[in-house]
């Protein structure tokens, strides 16, 4: 159960966090939000 816990609260914190690192330019840390391969596209 712990294990399901830590990942919920990663999730969470991924998603609180991946607009605000991308509009502040973070792009060090915008990067995490995806695989290797990952592609990001927005209008």
């Amino acid at each position: 159960m712990e294990d399901a816990l830590l990942d919920r609260i990663a999730i969470r914190a991924l998603v609180e966090n991946w607009a605000v690192w991308r509009d502040a330019g973070d792009w060090n840390r915008f990067a995490t939000c995806w695989h290797e391969e990952g592609v990001m596209m927005a209008t």
